[in-house]
């Protein structure tokens, strides 16, 4: 596994999957040197799981995600006033 600094402009790449660099200045945040050692440990654990186990995890996930999404919401029209 390759360790990427502050402003490394390279990726981590995974089979299909890309996690961009931390990036520089002018670039967005990507992950930081802990957050990507928790995907490379929570990688292992996925790649333990049986299929339908992975299945049902994915489902739970994504609805993590979209209530998360929504608190987002929420708290934007909160702060804009929008409420």
């Amino acid at each position: 596994m390759a360790v990427l600094e502050p402003g490394d402009d390279r990726q981590i790449n995974n089979g299909d999957a890309s996690v961009p660099s931390t990036g520089g200045v002018n670039q967005p945040p990507g992950l930081s040197l802990e957050q990507q050692f928790s995907l490379r440990s929570f990688e292992t654990q996925v790649q333990q799981m049986s299929r339908e186990q992975a299945q049902d995890f994915l489902i739970k996930l994504y609805e993590q995600m979209m209530v998360r999404e929504n608190l987002y919401k929420q708290f934007l029209k909160h702060s804009w006033g929008f409420s």
